[in-house]
């Protein structure tokens, strides 16, 4: 992505997918985690939970590398939620299975 955003004009024909991934109705963390975030993509649900947006953390990083908005795609499926889905350390600890990602360009 900084490649993308250094050079003119790359943007304008990059698009960029955003696929499952644990969504904030389960990504909770404490205190110690949640310092790592940008108050815009968390909200505090108790004295020591927060919920975390990483989609939202992930579109917020795609934007500021000048990508359009209309290039992005966000698959919204929580893969923690989605047990005969997806694959989930969170909720499957060491007997979770592994997820991909391919990622390609033309030139």
């Amino acid at each position: 992505m900084n490649k993308v955003s250094k050079e003119e004009d790359s943007h304008l024909n990059t698009h960029a997918l955003i696929g499952p991934s644990i969504q904030s109705c389960c990504f909770r963390v404490k205190e110690d985690v949640i310092n790592h975030f940008d108050s815009n993509f968390y909200s505090k649900i108790n004295d020591n939970h927060f919920q975390v947006d990483l989609q939202k953390w992930a579109l917020s990083q795609i934007l500021d590398c000048n990508l359009k908005g209309e290039n992005v795609f966000i698959i919204k499926n929580c893969t923690y939620c989605n047990r005969f889905k997806y694959h989930s350390y969170r909720r499957d600890g060491e007997n979770a299975g592994r997820m991909y990602a391919i990622m390609g360009w033309e030139q």
